[in-house]
């Protein structure tokens, strides 16, 4: 087999380089002059040497209602990208969920509360091919938030018309209202169901009730509230 003819090599950069090869800044054209030593032939092209921003894969949480950690109540946590120079990427949400980087976008996912806690970490790629990741770590609180009205009064004018206990982020409900002489005149294990002032069909009277609460989180213990209720009547 025949050798190959030799080359010489000139760049057209100040001062002139001779070689093959060219250590220069990223992001600007260079010409090279290639010359046959054989017959002295010349040829020319531009080479680009390709120049992408700096990048940095940087985020900031922040939690829905302002919390330190998520929660069954605010459930749902914002990312914004506070990085530089990433074009594609992706998202982890330490649950085992993905979803892809867009760096013009902060993405919202929302948490089950499987784990007390998530690693999340975020992964980008420039035009290039580089590489840079940010990871950080969010608590998730499990808790109930509990709200009993003092007094209720089932007239008909539509307003305080039922008698309700609020149990936000319960997993297990029961509320039980007793009269003074100890008697249940109301049970529910469903929070939408409102205690109408009634007992067997029957309206019952102006005073004070008793009721208990009987309420658990998803992982916290089952706990009772227990207080006293107004009934009134206008009419």
């Amino acid at each position: 087999m025949k050798d190959a003819d030799p080359y010489s090599f000139v760049w057209d950069v100040l001062p002139p380089f001779t070689g093959d090869s060219l250590v220069a800044a990223v992001g600007n054209t260079y010409r090279i002059t290639a010359t046959n030593k054989r017959t002295g032939c010349q040829s020319d092209t531009t080479i680009e040497i390709p120049g992408f921003k700096a990048l940095q894969a940087s985020f900031l949480a922040n939690i829905q209602g302002g919390d330190r950690c998520v929660s069954n109540i605010f459930p749902d946590l914002r990312l914004f990208n506070t990085g530089q120079g990433g074009t594609t990427g992706t998202w982890y949400w330490g649950d085992g969920s993905t979803e892809p980087f867009d760096p013009n976008t902060n993405p919202i996912h929302t948490y089950n509360g499987e784990k007390n806690q998530y690693k999340i970490k975020l992964v980008v790629f420039n035009a290039g091919g580089c590489k840079d990741s940010a990871e950080t770590t969010v608590c998730f609180k499990d808790t109930v938030l509990v709200f009993v009205p003092s007094a209720f009064s089932p007239d008909g004018n539509n307003i305080n018309e039922g008698f309700y206990a609020v149990a936000n982020g319960a997993v297990f409900y029961e509320l039980q209202i007793y009269n003074r002489w100890g008697q249940k005149v109301f049970e529910t294990q469903d929070p939408k169901n409102h205690w109408n002032g009634e007992f067997n069909g029957k309206e019952c009277p102006e005073g004070i009730y008793t009721y208990m609460l009987i309420y658990k989180g998803r992982k916290t213990a089952t706990r009772q509230q227990r207080g006293s209720i107004i009934l009134m009547r206008t009419q």
